[in-house]
């Protein structure tokens, strides 16, 4: 897909000079950058390097020193707390420990929120969700609690959960971090599907060098807060142009 060639060349998402502090500790400096409308963005970096705290911002979940994103048109003050909720409008955060709620069963963490924000009713909320588990292969897991299941099917699940917001863009912080690669390979086939049959935009924030290189259409490589290296993700990570990045997907490869 080109990129935006729909919006006349313009971004669906584009942030420029995001950073952020916790106190006297510099977290982000000025992060700039942008995704089309369809394309797979994989975010990369050192663990500490602000990978996590960059996608929490971009949710509008972290008070920021400074930055703008505008987002499929609606330009936002990310330092300014009474836009920053707004950046959630049509946006999901899958987190990397899943954050289900333990007492609802599968189904329930599903329909509560359309129930909630999207003003469905039960019946539809719980149909919605019946054929997301089934689009993530759980169907069978729907009247289960998530103690009950593992790692891979709590990710998957998740996943779910964000899915039943519509929304148009996707964000994943390390979603297979925590698994065995029989389990990672579970929630990365469901990601891959997400991405050729429906075209979602994303932000993946993931070590996994395979994935990136053969879904992602764009790479970043963050070390301590600040963009080292972007660029289309062919290059990015067969042919890097920073001795960084290079040193980083050698190690990573290693591993």
């Amino acid at each position: 897909m080109t990129r935006d060639a729909e919006t006349g060349g313009q971004p669906y998402l584009a942030l420029r000079g995001l950073s952020k502090s916790f106190g006297a500790l510099g977290v982000l400096d000025d992060v700039s950058f942008e995704v089309a409308r369809g394309e797979a963005l994989v975010i990369c970096g050192p663990s500490g390097c602000g990978k996590s705290t960059l996608l929490r911002c971009l949710n509008g979940l972290e008070p920021v020193d400074r930055g703008r994103l505008t987002l499929d048109g609606h330009e936002i003050d990310l330092a300014d707390a009474r836009q920053r909720g707004s950046a959630r409008e049509g946006t999901g955060l899958v987190f990397q420990n899943f954050n289900l709620f333990p007492h609802m069963r599968v189904l329930e963490n599903l329909a509560l929120a359309p129930r909630r924000v999207r003003g469905l009713t039960r019946r539809q909320a719980q149909a919605e969700a019946g054929e997301l588990l089934e689009r993530v292969g759980l169907a069978e897991k729907a009247g289960a609690y998530p103690c009950e299941l593992s790692g891979g099917q709590r990710q998957r699940v998740a996943i779910a959960r964000a899915l039943a917001m519509r929304p148009k863009l996707l964000m994943f912080d390390e979603p297979t971090s925590a698994l065995d690669p029989e389990k990672k390979e579970e929630v990365l086939g469901v990601i891959r599907a997400l991405r050729e049959e429906d075209a979602v935009t994303m932000i993946v924030v993931t070590h996994e060098i395979g994935f990136g290189r053969n879904v992602a259409d764009r790479a970043i490589l963050l070390e301590d807060g600040r963009i080292v290296e972007q660029g289309p993700a062919k290059t990015f990570f067969e042919a890097p142009r920073e001795e960084r990045t290079q040193r980083f997907l050698k190690a990573i490869v290693n591993a």
